[in-house]
């Protein structure tokens, strides 16, 4: 229903559909391995050179669909301009080096996982993913999924409206914490410091992002945490 003065929720509203898009984004990539165009026991490096570098050339396009890849974190001082940029993101998500040998432990890949699939679409194809997934998916089986809203739809999106309550500062263990926060616009992974990266290794945890999942007393019983890279 509406909330406030929002106008009221009907048949054509359209909302954000979060995760659910890995889905359709693996799909495109299955879509292409049906064609035998793409090759999943090849590496991601073979489709996208630059992803070769920092020990990411042993990652192969299996390892990314099944969250083995090695590099659920994102790069560092990313901002909310860039996430935009998919350029830009590509570049830096092909700079970053793995947590762990990739295909030895599976965490969920929850921000990295678009812009890895999405790119080697986009290097089999030369479309990108939000057209291809339009073009060969979603328009065929007369699904009305957008990967960015058009212009045209705007108006038919429901706002989202954060009232999440601050998560309290000892919710979660110190030793496993892993922590996005967004401090003036720059995203930033903290782990524990006497974990460094190994909580993520481990798969104990998953990545949590929310705008406003630590607020101030949170992110202080976190001060001894250092940043990721």
């Amino acid at each position: 229903g509406p909330a406030d003065d929002a106008p009221a929720v009907g048949g054509d509203t359209l909302f954000t559909a979060w995760s659910t898009t890995k889905g359709v984004v693996a799909t495109c990539a299955h879509i292409l391995a049906d064609r035998q165009q793409l090759e999943y026991d090849k590496s991601v490096a073979d489709y996208w050179p630059e992803f070769g570098k920092r020990g990411k050339d042993r990652v192969m396009v299996r390892q990314v669909l099944n969250h083995t890849a090695g590099v659920p974190h994102m790069p560092a001082m990313t901002s909310v301009e860039m996430l935009a940029d998919w350029d830009g993101m590509c570049g830096a998500i092909a700079d970053l080096e793995p947590l762990w040998e990739p295909g030895t432990t599976p965490a969920y890949h929850t921000l990295t996982f678009g812009w890895i699939v999405g790119q080697i679409v986009r290097r089999i194809d030369g479309r990108s993913i939000a057209t291809f997934a339009a073009q060969e998916l979603c328009e065929p089986l007369g699904i009305e999924l957008f990967l960015g809203i058009p212009e045209a739809v705007t108006s038919r999106v429901a706002d989202l409206v954060d009232e999440t309550e601050p998560v309290a500062g000892n919710y979660f263990p110190v030793n496993t914490a892993a922590f996005v926060r967004d401090a003036g616009a720059q995203l930033t992974i903290l782990t524990d410091s006497s974990q460094g990266g190994a909580s993520l290794a481990s798969g104990q945890i998953e990545l949590m992002v929310h705008r406003r999942l630590l607020h101030d007393d949170a992110s202080s019983s976190s001060a001894a945490a250092s940043t990721s890279s």
